[in-house]
Parts: C-alpha cells; structure tokens; sequence
C-alpha cells in the first residue's frame, strides 16, 4: 500500500486520472442504484394500483404485506409439489409402458 500512495504523490498526474476514474465509477453505480430505486417504486406503485382496481385492501402494515407474501409463496410450493407429482406419475407409466414393450420384444425374439 505504502508504494502505491508514494508513486501517486510523485506522480500528480497519474493521481489526477486516478481520482476521475474513481468519481466516473462512483456516479455509475449512484445511478445504477438510483434506477433501482426508481424501477421498485414503479412496481410498488403498480402492485397498489392493481390492488385498488381488483377492490382488494392494499396492504397497510409490513404484518399485512409479510402475511400475503407468506400466502402467496405456500400456494406456489404447493402448486408445484403438486405438478412434481404429476410428473413423477406420468414419467413411472411411461417407463413401465417403455418397459413392457421392451420385454415384449424380446420375449417374443
């Protein structure tokens, strides 16, 4: 650390760019976080207003909306244990009808 602080105080010009570069990348990433924060507001404001236009009750606590989003991620697992179930029971007849077949031919071979 001690050499890079010694090369830059000998080098005015090279801590110049460096203190540039450092601000450029500094404003890119305040930008990024601020169309991130522009971009969750939209949504939020979107989610309301299609709460309010379906005549649900918009959420007013963070116990409302922690509930809901609690509710809503059981009714996905269990959707989707659901169609796994659904896929196992397809896949086990399709390889016993596989496998009948398969010991038809060589049964009757």
């Amino acid at each position: 650390m001690q050499p890079i602080i010694e090369f830059f105080s000998a080098q005015p010009v090279y801590l110049i760019v460096a203190v540039i570069l450092a601000i450029v990348i500094l404003f890119s990433f305040i930008k990024k976080l601020i169309k991130l924060a522009i971009i969750v507001a939209a949504v939020f404001v979107l989610y309301i207003a299609y709460l309010m236009w379906t005549g649900n009750d918009v959420p007013v606590s963070y116990e409302d909306v922690t509930s809901k989003v609690k509710e809503k991620v059981d009714e996905g697992i269990e959707a989707g244990k659901k169609a796994g179930q659904e896929l196992i029971e397809k896949s086990k007849e399709k390889i016993l009808e596989e496998a009948e077949k398969k010991l038809e031919k060589i049964t009757s071979d």
